[in-house]
């Protein structure tokens, strides 16, 4: 078996810094220790190469060593030039076997790069806490240093950043304009140095993301604008899949191309796989060969694109299979309103009808916000949290507590596009501040906040940051009014506090510890999952709705106050969501679900008496009778005044919804306070006539040709009878 040259041995034991005296003098670096002074000689004797330590390390352990690191001396330790990629590089101890670092010239058995190359790239050996390590520059456009990262380890555990370094940048920019200086600018995307170095090697377009994990949009994206292509390089594991899905969410996702490396994990071990060169004096891979290797995978690369379709359209097929059980049902909100009231939400059949349309109106370009109002352990809250139940937490909605003024704009990593916000109480966001940005977010679509970020070079930059919607938010309160822009933006619902409600409450209550069968909550977790599924394929499949006789609906409201410009946009999107609900049961018309008449009759009678409240046509039932107890008790008492506590005679109700019912009369002019005094217990009397009960929203039968052929009312499901038949769903 020929002797290999010791020249060759000695370059495989060489640091990589050119000063060192491992080039200059005779000794190089012993891989048994950690040898900062070259100490071991490589002499030739006749056809034998016989290595030796000057510091002490035995033949037996050097060899050892040499042999972890494929290299071989002499007769059966002949250093072999077969690049098999197997070869562990460390550096380790004779007796522990303890991973001692990484040398630039260990990183070059592992990489197959010439250490002349690694060394021009800017590469360089150093220590890191007592132990050898690569020292790997990060670069911007300018070809400034911005971060610095050590490779310490070939194995596992590999790399450490410079401290202070945050928010890494992609590996390679100072390469940028270079790549983009041609006709049809294109550029690989891979992961790591190592795969980067090996195609900058071979001359072709690379950047590479220092960690599968760590690619962010805001950062990264910006460097691949102007690329025709971009060929994202995908490795077989769990940090290939989910760099893909990453991407599958960037802008870039239209350009980009996606490809592996066979069966080979990645780039770099392809290159060291490929066969060796002998007609052109190569000591390495042949890079001609690997980049034939190479284009042949970029040839069978696939467009992301078509990949995301391809996930759409089985993730469409299968959500709609899943959602058949609620799809093809004539009233959805007939089996949400049973539903609820099995979960113990009960005398709030409106309520509820109206929350489970605004929540499924997410997936609408605008969606219905709602504002709950009660008092204080009225069950608002509790009405708010048992429809949402029906709903996926994160997919669906987004649950908060409350707000500090920069969090909405500084949600990075979640996406609130075609998503509610459920806002526990209007006390955790009321700062005008942060009442700004969600009311923003709801009329304009999106959040656009300058804010001062530090860029890749630590200096002080403005970044636009941008929050995209549309979202919808369903918010509860115990106040009077809230901030009133915010107001006008919501459907106001007021729960229901009469004591015939507390009795319904309190009986329901009282089934529970009462019942001695088995516990029905598997049951009502399968029905609960199927909403989940049918939520699902309406978020997949995104519908798109007409409504036909919008036209007449808007000809037939008097234009009575400015608010019906929104309060109109919000029946037309609850019409829309009965609509997408009840698809199965619509016509369709260029891939338009086409409302009926029977979502219109429907969400009138949801929410009509809302809108007539909301623009002063009508008031509700609640102010209406306080009004009328107070007109009384003057008629009966013969004073000039009645106070609160007298009026309590007439309406049997707890104080606090006593008072929020008067503070409603006062503040809509239908009841006056003629106490001047400040502390001093109110004086009411009667304020401006109460209008007259007026439907606000036009009758079916003044649709013209969209008009119901017979005369149908659609009850509440809780005075369903039993004749589905009468019933236009």
């Amino acid at each position: 078996m020929a002797t290999v040259d010791i020249e060759e041995i000695k370059d495989k034991l060489r640091c990589g810094n050119m000063s060192c005296t491992c080039y200059k003098g005779k000794n190089v670096h012993c891989p048994a220790h950690d040898d900062r002074t070259p100490s071991l000689s490589v002499t030739q004797v006749e056809t034998q190469n016989l290595v030796k330590c000057h510091a002490g390390c035995s033949q037996e352990s050097v060899l050892k060593v040499l042999r972890d690191m494929d290299i071989y001396v002499g007769g059966s330790q002949y250093i072999s030039l077969k690049y098999d990629g197997s070869a562990i590089a460390n550096i380790r101890d004779s007796s522990t076997g303890e991973t001692k670092g990484c040398q630039l010239a260990s990183y070059w058995f592992y990489s197959r790069l010439p250490l002349e190359f690694l060394v021009q790239c800017g590469l360089t050996e150093i220590s890191y806490q007592k132990k050898p390590a690569v020292r790997i520059p990060y670069k911007d456009t300018n070809g400034e240093i911005t971060h610095t990262r050590y490779r310490i380890s070939n194995t596992l555990d590999k790399f450490r950043w410079k401290s202070g370094d945050k928010n890494p940048p992609l590996y390679g920019l100072e390469m940028l304009n270079s790549y983009k200086d041609t006709d049809k600018p294109w550029v690989m995307l891979v992961e790591g140095e190592t795969d980067t170095l090996t195609c900058r090697y071979a001359g072709l377009p690379v950047l590479g993301i220092p960690g599968a994990s760590t690619w962010n949009d805001d950062r990264h994206a910006q460097y691949l604008d102007g690329f025709d292509e971009i060929y994202l390089c995908v490795e077989p594991d769990t940090g290939g899949e989910n760099l893909k899905d990453k991407i599958k969410e960037s802008r870039i996702a239209p350009r980009v191309r996606t490809f592996t490396c066979g069966n080979r994990k990645d780039i770099n071990e392809l290159y060291v796989n490929t066969s060796v060169s002998t007609d052109d004096g190569m000591t390495g891979p042949k890079v001609v060969d690997f980049k034939d290797q190479l284009f042949r995978h970029l040839n069978n690369s696939q467009k992301l694109s078509d990949e995301i379709d391809q996930e759409h359209a089985e993730e469409l097929k299968e959500s709609y299979e899943d959602a058949q059980g609620l799809l093809t049902q004539k009233n959805i909100l007939a089996d949400v309103v049973d539903l609820v009231n099995e979960l113990g939400l009960v005398g709030e059949d409106k309520l509820a009808q109206i929350l489970y349309l605004a929540f499924t109106s997410r997936v609408l370009p605008r969606p219905v916000s709602v504002l709950a109002k009660g008092t204080s352990s009225v069950g608002k809250s509790f009405g708010v949290e048992t429809v949402a139940k029906l709903f996926r937490e994160r997919d669906d909605f987004l649950f908060l507590s409350g707000a500090t003024p920069k969090a909405l704009v500084n949600f990075e990593d979640v996406n609130l596009s075609h998503k509610m916000l459920y806002i526990a109480e209007w006390q955790g966001i009321k700062q005008d501040e942060v009442s700004y940005y969600v009311r923003t977010l709801m009329s304009e679509k999106q959040i656009r906040f300058l804010k001062a970020v530090k860029d890749e070079n630590e200096k002080w930059v403005t970044k636009e940051q941008i929050i995209d919607g549309p979202t919808g938010v369903i918010v509860t309160t115990t106040a009077q009014n809230i901030h009133w822009e915010n107001e006008t933006r919501h459907l106001t619902l007021n729960s229901n506090d009469t004591d015939e409600q507390t009795s319904n409450v309190m009986n329901k209550i009282a089934e529970g510890f009462a019942s001695t069968e088995a516990s029905p909550d598997e049951r009502l977790a399968l029905r609960i999952e199927q909403h989940h599924k049918l939520q699902r394929y309406l978020a997949v499949s995104r519908p798109d709705v007409e409504i036909p006789y919008a036209p007449l609906v808007a000809k037939e409201i008097p234009p009575t106050a400015v608010r019906l410009r929104r309060d109109f946009t919000q029946v037309m999107n609850l019409i829309s969501a009965s609509a997408i609900l009840h698809q199965e049961n619509r016509d369709r018309k260029d891939g338009y679900i086409v409302a009926s008449i029977d979502d219109y009759i429907m969400v009138r009678n949801l929410v009509d008496d809302l809108i007539s409240e909301g623009v002063g046509r009508t008031v509700s039932k609640e102010v209406k009778a306080t009004v009328n107890a107070v007109e009384q008790a003057l008629e009966n008492t013969h004073n000039e005044y009645v106070t609160k506590h007298e009026l309590s005679s007439y309406i049997k109700l707890s104080e606090s919804a006593l008072e929020r019912r008067i503070s409603s009369a006062l503040s809509q002019g239908y009841l006056v306070n003629t106490e001047t005094m400040r502390g001093k217990a109110r004086r009411l009397i009667i304020g401006k006539p109460l209008p007259e009960d007026t439907q606000f929203l036009p009758s079916p039968d003044r649709l013209g040709v969209y008009a119901p052929k017979t005369e149908i009312e659609i009850l509440p499901p809780s005075q369903d009878t039993d004749d589905d038949d009468d019933l236009p769903f």
